[in-house]
């Protein structure tokens, strides 16, 4: 159990043999009787010591190493670190009050066991001797790789140094850790270490699926750690010597350096690979945004693009493997790479193909250059450069063709020098121009020849080649010849120019148009060019006069960009002064001029203080020009104020050319109109009091009233063709021809007895057409009184007298309206014409429809008077009459229910036309109604008679039941007296119904039940009231009989009354 709680606990505990206390006793008293049993059991502890003590002491740090792990220094700082630990703790017990007394019980009993005892004793210390020394000296390096442990890989690098240094102090200092196999552990697990923080550096996950750019530069950060590192260890270990101290030699590193870096530098190798592979995808993932231009530029970019895609498809197989790339066990990783290098090798031949191609179609020396540097590094590429030898010679000829064009040009700048007329960059000054024109022939020269040094293969080292860099040498000789001549030339005339030019006026004037200009030359502005640039090239000695001007540049300029100014502004007034203005701004130039006159005649660019006077100038002038500006600005802004008059008063619906004139919205729109014009009066003489302040003049002036009578005349202009526009609107709606839209609409209404138009087209009559026309010219024309009168001696307080007084207006006017009564006269003519349907709305349709029925036809007062006989119709007078109104209503249904007349005036009937149809409907269906009552009625009634008759029929006569028999013989009386005529009407309704169902007048269907039933109830009946004629016979024989009786009876009485009478009367 004690062995188990230290393994538990990471120690060696020793356990001792049960009884060790009684041994002990029994030795100190001498005690033999168990002297074997005491011996076989403290010899059985020192085996069992001896074997727990030799198993950890055979425990090496390299264990791992050989079971094929890959530990880093930590496990070997731990090992040490534990093993001291162990081995502080079995000496301790070694060293004990028990480990003593077991080596005295040892000594007493004379085991054998006893120098083994003490060997294992002085094993121990030795070996935790040992421990102590390395756990010393490693502790240093604890923090160390700590640090590279806890920093980002690629920042590492400082940390190296001192970590190499630190293991040379320790195989220089330590006594123990100075053997090469404890040092090449030590710097294998080192390895092993910035191997495993490369893998972390590097996430192999990611390493060729991401950026590729990213990916690679952290690949040659990783290259560049590990080679430092490689390269630290070679320079320590050859400089060991420098850790000598105390004159102790130090030892050398003689170990194989194999034996330390075998897996760092199979690592390396991997790594090597993958930038390769990076490397390579880098330079041919570019072939995507290649485009070649040329005669066959479009073709080959093709061929790239293709190279790209099947480039790519291989390397993203190459990605999407789904191993660790730095895993050294991987085998199939290399066996792709070697695969996918097959693929780069065929991608470059065709890649050097192409390069050949677009070589061959460049046009010249600068586009093969440039297909070279599109290409960049894939010329570096082995089987790529090896393709591209041939064409170096090609792009030599093709500079000895450049040199000699570039010296054709030289030549022939010379001969324009000579004449004056040699090109420069467009606004260069002539010097500076020529200068530059001799630096960019220079650079034109110089661009390829250092391309050409820049190549990798030496194009010009070529006999050839040699001969082209002397052609190219001459023409720098020649071109600074021509750069120095030319700068010389300039320098000796510069000062006398500048001398002259600077003693000139400031002012020059045009004595025809009054109009001054700044005297400042030419000259002095292009010596000031020529400075600018010569000075931004620092390659030219500057003249001093030169640079003196140049020097006060800034005055000069704006001593010019004030008179500029001035001069400008001064010439603005001479042109722009109008008549009517100038006798207003008259004193202020006359003192203007006064003041001009010093730098016309004595003042010059050398004068002293002119700024002063030349700020006063220009305040002045530009006061001036100010003020008269704002005035015309004034003056633009009322023209602006009357121009927006220019509108049509009235206009069509939604402004449309097909629709017609919009008065839905005449009050509101005249109210707008008129508020603008009213606005834009009060704006123009508030401007016009403005424009007196301006002027600076006085209100009862002579010039001030002429300014405003000129303001004046602006406005009765604008009125005019305010006024104009809208009555011209009116005009070129109301023509009469093909062109015209219709303006105006009048409804055509059926108001009986009449036809009424809506507005009314009747002359004379009020709120007609007419009317609404005048009125809406009077809106027109009174737009000019809503503006008060600008001219104060004018007698009329605005300017509505003046626009009706104007004839052109008056005429328009004139015209408008004679055109308004032409075509209400027209549209009256119209109206007249639909007169011949005037008896439809006005006859009486009852009454009509009573004389037709008497006479079968219409008779006037006259005619009935006269007729004495009666004539009812028949079925055919009253199709003839639904005929008549029937083709009536086509008629009528045909006629066109918009009518425009002069092109202008639409008349809208179609309500008057819905009316008429609908009376004429009336009249067609009172024909029709009349039948359909005659059908229902006659049924209705012989139904009606049929079931009263057979009810009354029904009833039982008895004898003596007189007035039951006198009801039943009233009922067969009444069958009697409707039998020829019932007989007779079934045909008639039959014809009547079908003349029905001509003009589509269904009857109900109990009519047509009706029509079907009472036929057979009709003959019943008749039947039934012979039958009962006869049951009633002797009944009525014996009522016939007992009448007769009463009859003599009563004749007898009267016969004795009647006698009496005569015998007894009063009257005897």
């Amino acid at each position: 159990m004690l062995v188990m709680s230290g393994k538990v606990q990471g120690k060696t505990l020793l356990p001792y043999c049960a009884g060790f206390e009684s041994m002990e006793q029994s030795a100190l008293e001498a005690d033999y009787r168990g002297e074997k049993s005491i011996i076989h059991s403290l010899e059985s502890t020192v085996i069992e010591w001896s074997h727990q003590i030799r198993a950890m002491l055979i425990k090496d740090s390299a264990e791992a190493l050989f079971e094929g792990k890959n530990p880093t220094p930590h496990t070997e700082l731990l090992f040490w670190k534990n093993r001291y630990a162990d081995l502080e703790c079995i000496y301790s017990q070694l060293t004990s009050h028990k480990g003593n007394k077991m080596e005295t019980l040892l000594d007493a009993v004379e085991s054998s066991y006893s120098p083994a005892f003490q060997n294992i004793r002085r094993e121990v210390s030795a070996a935790l001797e040992e421990a102590t020394d390395i756990c010393i000296f490693l502790t240093p390096l604890q923090h160390l790789f700590e640090d590279i442990e806890n920093k980002d890989f690629s920042d590492i690098k400082s940390l190296l140094g001192p970590m190499m240094h630190t293991v040379c102090l320790v195989w220089a200092n330590s006594g123990h850790y100075n053997t090469p196999a404890r040092l090449i552990v030590l710097l294998q697990k080192i390895c092993n270490l910035l191997i495993q923080q490369a893998m972390g550096y590097l996430a192999p996950d990611e390493l060729l699926k991401g950026e590729l750019s990213e990916s690679l530069l952290k690949v040659k950060t990783c290259l560049e750690i590990l080679e430092l590192f490689r390269s630290i260890f070679e320079e320590r270990r050859a400089n060991l010597g420098q850790y000598q101290h105390n004159g102790s030699l130090v030892k050398p590193w003689d170990f194989p350096p194999n034996l330390v870096f075998f897996r760092l530098d199979c690592f390396v190798n991997r790594v090597k690979s993958i930038e390769d592979i990076l490397q390579t995808a880098v330079d041919f993932l570019k072939l995507e945004k290649l485009e070649i231009g040329g005669i066959r530029g479009r073709a080959l970019s093709q061929q790239l693009q293709l190279l790209h895609q099947v480039f790519f498809d291989h390397f993203k197989i190459l990605t999407d493997k789904p191993y660790d790339c730095l895993d050294l066990n991987n085998k199939e990783f290399e066996k792709d790479v070697w695969d996918f290098q097959l693929i780069v090798d065929d991608t470059e031949r065709r890649l050097g193909a192409i390069l050949c191609q677009a070589l061959d179609d460049a046009s010249g020396l600068e586009q093969a250059f440039k297909v070279l540097d599109m290409f960049g590094g894939l010329l570096e590429r082995p089987l790529v450069s090896q393709d591209v030898l041939d064409r170096y010679p090609r792009l030599v000829s093709m500079f000895d063709k450049d040199l000699d064009s570039c010296k054709l040009l030289y030549h022939e700048h010379i001969i324009a020098n000579e004449l004056g007329s040699a090109p420069v960059n467009r606004n260069m000054p002539a010097v500076a121009g020529g200068l530059r024109w001799a630096q960019e022939l220079q650079q034109r020269i110089q661009t390829p020849f250092f391309k050409f040094r820049q190549l990798s293969y030496p194009c010009l080292d070529s006999a050839h080649g040699v001969w082209v860099i002397q052609k190219y040498e001459e023409l720098m000789q020649l071109t600074d010849r021509y750069y120095a001549t030319l700068y010389e030339t300039w320098t000796r005339t510069v000062d006398s120019n500048c001398q002259h030019n600077l003693s000139l006026p400031l002012i020059f004037r045009d004595k025809s148009t009054r109009l001054i200009s700044v005297n400042f030359s030419t000259q002095l502005s292009s010596v000031l060019r020529e400075v600018k640039y010569l000075e931004g090239s620092q390659r030219e000695v500057i003249p001093e006069t030169a640079m003196q001007i140049y020097s006060t540049r800034w005055q000069l300029w704006q001593l010019v960009g004030s008179l500029d100014v001035m001069t400008g502004r001064y010439n603005r007034v001479i042109q722009s002064v109008l008549n009517v203005e100038n006798p207003l701004v008259g004193r202020q130039l006359e003192d203007i001029d006064t003041q001009l006159q010093k730098a016309e005649e004595s003042l010059s660019w050398n004068s002293q203080g002119i700024w002063q006077y030349i700020q006063e100038l220009r305040d002045s002038v530009c006061d001036l020009e100010s003020r008269l500006q704002r005035t015309k600005d004034n003056v633009e802004e009322i023209q602006n104020c009357i121009k927006s008059w220019e509108t049509p008063l009235y206009d069509r619906k939604d402004r449309k050319k097909d629709t017609l004139l919009s008065l839905d919205d005449r009050v509101e729109r005249l109210e707008r109109f008129y508020c603008m014009i009213r606005s834009s009066g009060e704006k123009i003489h508030f401007l016009v009091k403005r424009n007196l302040e301006l002027f600076m003049s006085e209100p009862s002036s002579d010039e001030w009233k002429s300014y405003v009578e000129y303001i004046d005349d602006m406005v009765i202009d604008g009125f005019y063709n305010c006024i104009e526009c809208s009555l011209k609107f009116f005009l070129d709606n109301t023509e009469n021809n093909d062109d015209t839209v219709p303006l105006f609409e009048t409804q055509l209404y059926l108001k009986v007895p009449d036809l009424v138009f809506v507005p009314s087209l009747e002359v004379g009559e009020r709120q007609n057409l007419f009317e609404l026309l005048e009125s809406l010219i009077n809106d027109i024309f009174r737009v000019s009184s809503l503006v008060p009168r600008l001219s104060q001696h004018s007698s009329f307080p605005h300017y509505q007298a003046e626009m009706e007084g104007m004839t052109d207006l008056a005429d328009m006017r004139v015209l408008i309206m004679e055109r308004v009564k032409s075509v209400m006269t027209t549209c009256c003519v119209f109206r007249n014409s639909l007169e011949c349907y005037r008896y439809l709305y006005v006859d009486d349709r009852k009454e009509f429809l009573h004389h037709f029925l008497r006479y079968s036809s219409v008779l006037t007062s006259q005619e009935v008077a006269t007729q004495s006989e009666e004539r009812p119709p028949t079925l055919d007078d009253f199709k003839q009459q639904v005929d008549r109104y029937e083709k009536l209503y086509d008629e009528v249904q045909s006629l066109e229910p918009v009518h425009v007349f002069h092109r202008w005036m639409i008349v809208n009937g179609r309500s008057m036309k819905i009316a008429l149809l609908n009376i004429i409907k009336k009249w067609s269906f009172m024909f029709k109604q009349h039948l359909i009552d005659h059908v229902t009625n006659s049924l209705s009634d012989l139904e009606n008679f049929i079931i009263i008759t057979e009810t009354g029929l029904d009833q039982q006569v008895k004898e003596g039941d007189y007035e039951t028999l006198v009801d039943v013989m009233g009922h067969l009386l009444s069958v009697k007296d409707r039998q020829h005529t019932t007989d007779l009407i079934f045909e008639p309704l039959q014809q009547s119904i079908a003349l029905l169902k001509e003009y589509e007048q269904e009857l109900p269907d109990a009519v047509h039940k009706q029509f079907e039933e009472l036929p057979e109830k009709w003959n019943n009946i008749k039947k039934k009231a012979t039958l009962v004629k006869q049951q009633v016979a002797p009944l009525q024989a014996i009522e016939v009989a007992s009448l007769r009786r009463k009859c003599a009876s009563f004749e007898v009485e009267q016969h004795t009354f009647r006698e009496h009478f005569r015998n007894n009367g009063p009257f005897r």
